[in-house]
């Protein structure tokens, strides 16, 4: 009976939990269970609903943070096909995990550029804009004449705790994370898990970030990443698509790394012997007569970049250079 359980059992139930998971999950486990027995009690199936007196644990402010740009890079040069597909999809929607990996090809609109989503924790449903990167990188994934299919095909019968522990081997990977022994110091995988600084999460904040830091107001940003807030009642408020659509376009594309700057066409200068050598290679190429009797445009560069030692695909590197500049 539910009456035998002594606060004593409950208080052990919880410590034990404790040793587990996080304090927040176990609260959460504690809540449960005094909905549980108050229910019970209402039934008449107990007397003393004992998780009511049971303190719930102090839960520590969040480590996390959001990703800088340089890491955001270094994770997607690590990630496959779908899990890059996943990263750019938590970043531009600002998405869970669960609610990434769950989307089908119903979800995403193509020809209206937008995605829709149920998220499972609040049932809350989402029509946002895709960002052109995201957009980019769905293009370029396998997909099926089957609306229900799911976008991300190895994701998606996956748990949510199963889809973290690949996303942090993904950080690992990256040096963004220490690698875990988890036969050191006694602790085995039913030890708590230590919440990391950075996770699948933390797109969500680095979305927030970017958004915030690109002049976007917080009642875009929270109707973009699906934060509730006090202050700003849905009921009253109404955000147009196309205001969503241009604070997405502010957001950086991810997969522009910085490009290296070309070599330069010569190091040193050339000595006596390799300026003869040159210039002896550039009469062969442009052609004595020519150079003497019809100096052309043509005649003139080829022999110019016969004598210099460059080549014509360098040539155009440095004429694209140019071109850049002058942008």
């Amino acid at each position: 009976p539910m009456d035998a359980l002594s606060m004593r059992d409950a208080v052990a139930f919880r410590d034990r939990l404790a040793a587990r998971v996080s304090p927040a999950t176990t609260n959460k486990y504690i809540k449960i269970a005094r909905v549980l027995w108050r229910q019970a009690g209402k039934d008449g199936y107990s007397r003393d609903n004992v998780f009511a007196r049971v303190d719930s644990l102090k839960v520590a402010k969040s480590m996390r943070r959001p990703f800088s740009l340089p890491e955001l890079r270094a994770v997607l040069s690590k990630c496959d096909q779908e899990w890059r597909a996943m990263v750019l999809a938590g970043l531009y929607t600002g998405q869970r995990i669960g609610d990434v990996s769950s989307l089908t090809w119903r979800q995403v609109d193509f020809p209206q550029r937008t995605i829709h989503f149920t998220t499972q924790k609040t049932g809350r449903h989402i029509n946002l804009p895709m960002a052109k990167p995201l957009e980019s990188c769905l293009l370029d994934l396998p997909s099926s004449d089957d609306p229900e299919a799911p976008v991300f095909a190895n994701a998606y019968n996956q748990t949510s705790n199963t889809l973290a522990r690949q996303f942090s081997e993904i950080l690992m990977e990256a040096g963004l994370a220490p690698k875990r022994n988890h036969g050191k110091h006694g602790k085995g995988r039913t030890a708590r898990r230590e919440l990391a600084a950075l996770s699948f999460h933390c797109l969500r904040h680095t979305a927030t970030s970017l958004l915030k830091n690109a002049g976007v107001s917080d009642v875009v940003a929270r109707e973009i990443i699906g934060h509730d807030s006090e202050a700003v009642s849905r009921v009253y408020t109404h955000i147009e698509s196309g205001t969503l659509r241009e604070a997405l376009d502010l957001l950086p594309d991810v997969n522009d790394a910085p490009k290296p700057k070309p070599p330069p066409l010569r190091e040193k200068p050339m000595n006596q012997n390799e300026s003869i050598k040159a210039l002896e290679r550039a009469v062969q190429v442009a052609g004595t007569k020519d150079l003497l009797t019809a100096p052309t445009a043509s005649t003139l560069a080829k022999f110019k970049r016969a004598a210099s030692g460059t080549t014509a695909l360098q040539d155009k590197a440095a004429l694209r250079a140019k071109q850049a500049k002058r942008k």
